[in-house]
């Protein structure tokens, strides 16, 4: 289950999502994650985001935040980025 929720506050836009994943196996590997982000506009096309992500892996779990190869090892991570569409 995925939860997300984006609303203006200030000059930009603040984003927060949880997820939760229920291991219905034998092995019962739950995990629970939330991030927030606030994305601030420079123009129409252009941004500044920050980011910051957290995953909770139970009963050896493996699941990483965003693309760290390494299983179980990246449960935490942060982004900042500028952002342009064409």
């Amino acid at each position: 289950m995925l939860l997300g929720l984006s609303a203006p506050v200030g000059p930009g836009t603040l984003m927060v999502s949880v997820m939760h994943k229920d291991d219905r196996t034998a092995f019962d590997q739950d995990a629970s994650s939330w991030g927030i982000g606030y994305a601030y506009g420079l123009s129409k096309r252009t941004s500044l985001y920050a980011a910051y992500a957290h995953i909770d892996n139970r009963n050896g779990a493996g699941y990483t935040v965003a693309n760290n190869t390494e299983p179980g090892s990246g449960n935490t991570g942060y982004n900042l980025g500028i952002r342009h569409t064409f």
